[in-house]
């Protein structure tokens, strides 16, 4: 079912900035449908407000909640702000292994 899995990576630095400065750039891929957004970041801090534009735009669109988000141990996606989130909405977490492709 659409939505009920996500995986989720960030990507970068890159050698060339965007027009608007943006080194990094987040990747989500719905695991029902393959379908991926990206959306571009100037640091990996901007990790967690990209998550809730995302996840309050596919929301939005399919009218269908986010249930769970797989991503690497890196650390990228582990913090108490994180954290806070997935349990504010519910949203459970698995892991894959570093450095893999899905």
């Amino acid at each position: 079912m659409p939505l009920n899995l996500a995986h989720m990576n960030i990507y970068g630095p890159t050698r060339t900035n965007s027009l608007r400065g943006e080194r990094y750039f987040i990747v989500f891929t719905n695991d029902f449908t393959m379908f991926s957004w990206i959306l571009l970041l100037k640091d990996k801090l901007a990790a967690l407000s990209k998550l809730k534009i995302f996840k309050a735009h596919v929301e939005n669109e399919k009218e269908i909640k986010m249930k769970c988000f797989i991503y690497e141990r890196g650390g990228e996606f582990i913090s108490e702000e994180f954290e806070s989130f997935y349990a504010k909405h519910s949203i459970n977490r698995q892991y894959s292994v570093v450095r893999t492709p899905k």
